[in-house]
């Protein structure tokens, strides 16, 4: 009888994503999907940025909408779906190696960050589909979305729409207009 109870926590534990607290909370929800995106656990972001979705979509949250679709694209180009989990989701049928779903769901984010008058999302959506088409060796289409993503960005900042940016990680860029200019230098755009 031991066993079986200890066999059953295991397999309920693997079902419900080990690490992970159960919530109800969607921004949780979408934290947790990059967490799982940085364990290579690609199967479990895709689940928990649905299960978020569901509930935005639920309490017609405009701006969770947007975040939840931004979450899609950046897990559509990252390794935890084109690595490992891959098979899994070629075998499922929903697996695209073009990175076109990443960039779909970029287009969809930049639209919601646009109708909740999210500037900041607007803008890092632009960045997300500039470094999809990068991730297809399409750099001059890379290059117009960095290009009109920095635009935007330094119009917004000078007419004071953008006024708080996200948390920047890397202390070699002050802000998100470093971090474009960055992906433009490297790209070597034309500017």
């Amino acid at each position: 009888m031991k066993s079986l109870v200890i066999f059953t926590f295991i397999f309920l534990s693997g079902c419900a994503g080990v690490g992970l607290m159960s919530t109800s909370d969607p921004d949780v929800k979408i934290q947790q999907a990059y967490r799982m995106m940085n364990e290579d656990r690609g199967l479990m972001a895709e689940d928990l940025v649905r299960q978020a979705m569901v509930i935005y979509i639920k309490d017609k949250n405009t701006l969770g909408m947007a975040e939840a679709y931004h979450t899609y694209g950046n897990l559509y180009k990252n390794s935890a779906y084109h690595g490992k989990s891959s098979a899994t989701f070629k075998k499922q049928g929903t697996y695209d190696g073009t990175y076109m779903k990443s960039i779909n769901n970029f287009e969809k984010s930049k639209e919601a960050y646009e109708q909740a008058g999210n500037e900041v999302g607007a803008v890092k959506s632009l960045v997300g589909m500039g470094n999809a088409y990068h991730l297809r060796n399409e750099d001059t289409k890379a290059c117009k979305y960095y290009e009109l993503a920095l635009s935007r960005y330094n119009t917004g900042t000078a007419n004071g729409v953008i006024t708080n940016e996200p948390v920047i990680f890397d202390k070699r860029y002050k802000n998100m207009g470093d971090i474009i200019n960055a992906f433009i230098n490297r790209e070597k755009c034309s500017t």
